[in-house]
């Protein structure tokens, strides 16, 4: 992963953060030594205005105050840079906020902000391949998908075609013929079946050949196909045999 240039505004803020931080620390440590040698010297001289329960009031509001100390010191360097922190995560991972605005982050937390950015940076480019991978498979889906309609529908043409003549074959017959013939009754319409064969069809074949015989059987198919309303149905059943269902047509 390439290396992301730093804000060097946010470190010089953390470095001057710092600064101050271990001065802080050190004056109290210095205040908190005097007051101790303070004390010493009290409890060892023991004028008459310097009485124990001043030594111990003053020990106490010493306490307080390093305790007092203490929590700010909490409060600003760890609580509210974690608290700023939680609040901001959300609003990056969901793309309110940008990724820099991190870097405001003050505190010891600000040392992990370049790490939480690198991190988000690749969450964020693993998103948008995640999202390429997905629209390209949906992609290949599709085509995919339309391929095997079509192979589909050619297998089930070839399935219920004559591959001779392009009518309809036997089995498209018995696949047809029952619910046209219920759905004519539901409409009181009549139904009229025609059948026919080719007379003498075989001493064609046997003067003339069966390529002969097979281009005689094409004309046929377009003759019968040329002659047919749109809800007619045509099929050949075998050999010089034709089926014709003929809907709503009387004798």
């Amino acid at each position: 992963m390439p290396q992301i240039p730093r804000d060097h505004a946010a470190v010089n803020r953390r470095r001057i953060f710092q600064r101050q931080l271990i001065f802080r620390q050190w004056l109290c440590a210095a205040l908190g030594a005097i007051a101790l040698v303070w004390l010493a010297d009290v409890s060892f001289h023991q004028t008459p205005w310097q009485t124990p329960w001043l030594a111990q009031a003053l020990l106490a509001l010493v306490s307080v105050l390093a305790a007092a100390g203490a929590i700010v010191h909490r409060l600003r360097v760890w609580h509210r840079p974690i608290r700023r922190c939680k609040s901001l995560l959300p609003r990056i991972v969901a793309g309110i906020e940008p990724i820099e605005s991190l870097s405001a982050l003050t505190g010891p937390i600000a040392d992990l902000v370049p790490a939480l950015q690198d991190a988000l940076r690749a969450m964020r480019q693993g998103e948008v391949k995640i999202q390429q991978l997905n629209a390209e498979l949906s992609q290949r889906v599709a085509s995919r998908t339309d391929a095997l309609e079509r192979t589909i529908g050619s297998l089930r043409n070839q399935a219920t075609r004559d591959a001779l003549t392009t009518l309809l074959n036997r089995r498209a017959l018995d696949q047809a013929f029952p619910p046209l013939l219920d759905r004519c009754k539901l409409q009181k319409r009549d139904l009229c079946v025609l059948m026919g064969d080719v007379d003498h069809f075989k001493k064609l074949n046997d003067a003339l050949g069966h390529h002969a015989g097979d281009d005689f059987l094409r004309g046929v198919g377009q003759l019968i196909r040329s002659s047919l309303r749109p809800d007619d149905l045509a099929f050949r059943c075998g050999g010089d045999e034709f089926i014709i269902l003929l809907p709503a047509c009387d004798p």
